[in-house]
């Protein structure tokens, strides 16, 4: 009996090392994809929003402060996980980052604990700290657009709004002041992680849960959606509008065209730039919500669960579950420009030729 006991002891460890090393190399090959894809496709992505007349949009301001603070995120844990993955063995990554496996004498535990326990609250500092902000900057920009479709503004705080985030300076300045603010509302990040058990971890998980699933994700998603909802409708509504009032009759058909001869520039280009714009903010949304709302889900069932007693094949599982769950977060920061790419084609066209003229100069 007991030789059998210990065959299936023997079996379940072997399989737990089995998904744990499934584990490792998912992480591995998968944030070397994000870094290679991401660190290639950012800086395009924030070289066309910096040219004529894309720039002149105050919504342009937005796209790009999202665009860097994705930036921040897929190089700052992403980078840290896969050299502790790639070189477990060396003391400066361990130093960095502490995995369960790696054995710690006793001269070292003094220095790694204290080490490892500031990089954990600086990294993750910075992770919420650009993730927050980075739906947020989606946020404004969609109110944005939502403020741009509107053909007439009936309420005086619409009119405040409207000049408050669509005027050029004022996306500026509140792209800083977000920025800031964000900065000193994600210092209890800070203080709350720790090193516990080897492990980079929270405190207070529940209430960190409750922070990503309603602050980090609920609240923002659904505003975004309910703009973009309506955003939509009131682009419909104007292009209704306008194909009823031009129908009446003849001369009024002449004089339409009339006014689209004489005014090109702000028919054509401008027109097509803000509603390229517009379905860029729409595709980001979607592609950000799937990508950030599992892993809140998952965090809110973990904080909301009884743990029991666990078998090592039972962790090994989980591990690699909530792995799986959380390399979704970083696939809109780096893969999302080449979505828009493949997806929209004004933008792939204007890209192609811009490209075409910077090679032509040199």
């Amino acid at each position: 009996m007991e030789t059998i006991n210990s065959n299936i002891s023997v079996e379940n460890n072997c399989y737990a090392n089995y998904l744990e090393n499934i584990t490792r190399y998912i992480s591995i090959y998968t944030y070397l994809f994000y870094l290679i894809v991401g660190n290639i496709g950012v800086p395009f992505k924030i070289l066309f929003f910096l040219q004529k007349p894309v720039r002149t949009c105050p919504c342009s301001i937005y796209i790009i402060a999202a665009t860097i603070s994705d930036f921040i995120t897929i190089n700052n844990i992403p980078i840290f996980t896969l050299l502790s993955s790639l070189y477990s063995s060396k003391t400066w990554i361990r130093i960095i980052t502490i995995r369960p496996s790696l054995p710690i004498t006793i001269n070292e535990d003094l220095i790694i604990s204290q080490a490892s326990i500031r990089m954990c609250k600086i990294l993750n500092y910075l992770h919420m700290w650009s993730t927050d902000i980075s739906i947020h900057f989606l946020l404004f920009a969609s109110i944005n657009r939502y403020f741009t479709g509107l053909k007439k503004l009936k309420r005086r705080i619409n009119t405040q709004l409207k000049y408050l985030f669509c005027v050029y300076t004022n996306s500026i300045k509140i792209s800083l002041g977000s920025c800031i603010i964000w900065a000193f509302i994600s210092l209890h990040h800070y203080f709350n992680f720790t090193v516990i058990s080897n492990f980079c971890m929270p405190k207070h998980y529940t209430l960190w849960a409750v922070w990503i699933f309603d602050v980090h994700c609920i609240i923002p998603s659904m505003s975004i959606i309910i703009l973009n909802i309506l955003t939509i409708i009131n682009v419909q509504k104007r292009s209704s509008s306008f194909y009823r009032q031009s129908g009446t009759d003849k001369r009024r058909v002449f004089n339409v065209r009339q006014q689209r001869q004489n005014s090109c520039y702000n028919r054509s280009t401008r027109h097509r730039i803000e509603r390229q714009l517009t379905l860029m903010i729409i595709t980001e949304t979607i592609g950000t919500i799937l990508t950030t709302l599992p892993y809140a889900v998952y965090v809110m069932y973990r904080a909301l669960r009884v743990e029991n007693e666990k078998s090592v094949e039972s962790e090994a599982r989980e591990d690699l579950i909530e792995q799986s769950i959380r390399l979704t977060m970083y696939f809109e920061p780096s893969c999302g420009f080449y979505f828009y790419l493949f997806t929209l084609t004004t933008l792939r066209k204007r890209l192609v030729r811009i490209l075409l003229n910077k090679i032509r100069r040199f």
